[in-house]
């Protein structure tokens, strides 16, 4: 992800269960070192987005790989969105790991 658009994308009230059960706010997230992006590649699939008003629920799932495309993780995820003033802000997200 771009992490300059990260912190537009943001609640200010963001909440993360990360697949630890750690809960993580829009600071921790944005102090988070993205040094994994140099030598991993994170797949997306299953994507699903609903929408119920001004609320976007978007599941999935999530894989990342080595640098020879070989699986370390993979896990199922929930992220909401609200709309406020036009804009869409991601507001909670939830990871869990998926078991081989």
């Amino acid at each position: 992800m771009n992490t300059h658009a990260l912190p537009r994308l943001l609640s200010d009230h963001y909440l993360e269960i990360t697949y630890q059960g750690r809960i993580r706010d829009k600071a921790d997230v944005l102090r988070a070192p993205a040094t994994r992006a140099l030598r991993h590649t994170q797949q997306l699939a299953d994507e699903q987005v609903r929408l119920r008003g001004p609320t976007g629920i978007v599941t999935g799932r999530g894989v990342l790989l080595d640098i020879e495309q070989r699986r370390i993780a993979a896990w199922r995820f929930t992220d909401v969105f609200a709309r406020r003033d036009g804009l869409w802000k991601a507001v909670s997200s939830q990871e869990t790991v998926e078991r081989r």
